[in-house]
């Protein structure tokens, strides 16, 4: 995990900083979404860095957020608040005065994090299944059409089926390098059981312990008998 595909739309915002990760990993520069897009080396990139002023440059790209499923992406801008990063699903934000330090130690976390992601493509519980590669949940051959922040908490969830998941645990897992408000994650939560109607899953909220999701065809089953 030691490539980097950054796309600057405009100037690096901290030379130093800059130098320093090039000298860590090995960096793709470019200046558009098209270049990187026709790039050979392109979905090779383990990671994305998007440099720019304003979000509206991002805006007009959102279809292009979905080749960044199972991979960090960043944002490196002084101008981009970070409940609107949120809405582009990234890992982490900098800012013109983040240190050498700190860039490189929010990158590397996520990393780490995808790569343990890759080494299984899929999972597999009742008639849910997950595809890794592709961010991509589905309930009996049917796509859920979830957002990469839906499907990582969706993931997080049944990994942890048996137990009833910390509402702090869910964040760091989702967001690692952020602090996210209850809010964030309860719009989240709501999305995603909306996504669930179609199914027998259910994501229970039990007060003061956390979240849990159930499969209710078996306890169906058990009711008709």
């Amino acid at each position: 995990m030691n490539k980097i595909q950054i796309i600057n739309f405009t100037s690096i915002p901290n030379e130093l900083t800059f130098q320093r990760v090039k000298e860590t990993y090995d960096v793709a520069l470019y200046s558009n979404f098209e270049d990187a897009r026709e790039a050979s080396e392109f979905n090779l990139s383990q990671a994305t860095v998007i440099i720019c002023n304003s979000f509206d440059d991002l805006k007009t790209k959102k279809d292009f957020n979905s080749q960044f499923k199972n991979r960090p992406l960043f944002i490196w801008s002084d101008q981009v608040s970070f409940s609107d990063a949120l809405e582009f699903n990234v890992d982490g934000i900098f800012h013109r005065n983040s240190t050498p330090q700190e860039l490189l130690w929010k990158i590397s976390v996520p990393m780490k994090k995808y790569s343990v992601d890759k080494i299984e493509s899929a999972y597999t519980w009742q008639n849910l299944s997950l595809e890794f590669l592709t961010s991509t949940a589905t309930f009996k051959n049917a796509n859920l059409n979830l957002t990469s922040i839906e499907f990582k908490i969706l993931n997080y969830l049944v990994r942890n089926k048996e137990n009833i998941s910390d509402r702090e645990k869910i964040k760091s897992f989702v967001w690692p390098n952020e602090m996210v408000t209850e809010k964030t994650l309860n719009t989240h939560l709501t999305n995603l059981r909306n996504k669930l109607k179609s199914t027998t899953l259910l994501v229970k909220s039990i007060r003061g312990q956390g979240i849990q999701i159930i499969d209710q065809a078996p306890q169906a089953a058990l009711e008709l008998e």
